[in-house]
């Protein structure tokens, strides 16, 4: 068997461990690169079915990064993520999330929900529009802007009472001031296979809901997991470009063994 062959039997071997958020493949893309290989895999028709909120999944990919000595997928840090956005291939840019437990307060009452930090064009990536309110603007992923959510149209159902004042309404994540600023369309739970969010909020908060304050400065930690849509006929040179980037990646930190790589 020949070496890229081996390579790429490697990788689906570690992709059948993954979670299920990961096996949404029907076509991988690889392209050996010394001893590692860059993968991007499109995300399955059939398994996004159940997302019936999502009107068009055409082109869209999610990008994963593997280590030689490591099992499974890896996260990218900040800093990668940024480097990675740069490339021209993605309609509406490449889209960075990561989904975590919040503590959400209103009236005094703490209770835990699933939480998605996405980058601000999450929503225009996957084609999905709130049903009331806006979604996220630039202006909101800065950083020092005041914090807005936009609510599941489920929990604002089933926690809210589909109360129509909701909009503009304040409630406290992780013990931060959030403003709720738009409810998401009928149905729509996100992207993430097998997982209901049931809030959205700007990645930029990731510091301050997570308690590390270094989020989006440290190359060594790998917190965001990306995906993005890709421009038509942009396959061949999507494995191109992000191969010429994946050479300029920031290394990360001393405590991480290998420079952050797409592999």
């Amino acid at each position: 068997m020949s070496q890229p062959a081996q390579h790429l039997k490697v990788v689906l071997r570690r992709l059948r461990k993954t979670p299920l958020t990961s096996l949404v493949i029907v076509t991988t893309l690889g392209v050996v690169l010394g001893a590692n290989t860059l993968t991007f895999s499109f995300v399955n028709e059939i398994l996004l079915n159940p997302l019936p909120a999502v009107p068009d999944k055409t082109g869209l990919v999610n990008i994963h990064r593997f280590e030689n000595d490591k099992d499974g997928v890896q996260g990218f840090s900040y800093p990668a993520y940024r480097g990675l956005a740069d490339a021209d291939v993605f309609d509406k840019g490449l889209v960075g999330y990561n989904g975590r437990g919040l503590s959400l307060e209103r009236n005094g009452t703490p209770e835990l929900v699933f939480g998605m930090l996405v980058s601000e064009n999450y929503f225009d990536a996957l084609g999905v529009r709130p049903r009331v309110g806006r979604g996220f603007e630039v202006s909101d992923h800065r950083t020092g802007a005041p914090g807005v959510v936009i609510l599941s149209d489920a929990i604002w159902r089933t926690r809210f009472g589909a109360d129509p004042n909701t909009l503009g309404a304040p409630i406290r994540l992780n013990g931060r001031s959030f403003t709720i600023v738009g409810i998401g369309p009928p149905r729509f739970t996100g992207h993430f296979v097998g997982f209901a969010a049931d809030l959205w909020i700007p990645l930029s908060w990731g510091p301050a809901v997570s308690g590390q304050s270094d989020l989006l400065e440290s190359s060594g930690t790998e917190w965001l997991e990306a995906f993005g849509r890709l421009k038509p006929g942009a396959a061949a040179a999507a494995v191109a470009t992000l191969s010429r980037i994946n050479a300029s990646l920031p290394r990360a930190e001393a405590s991480s063994v290998l420079p952050e790589r797409i592999l």
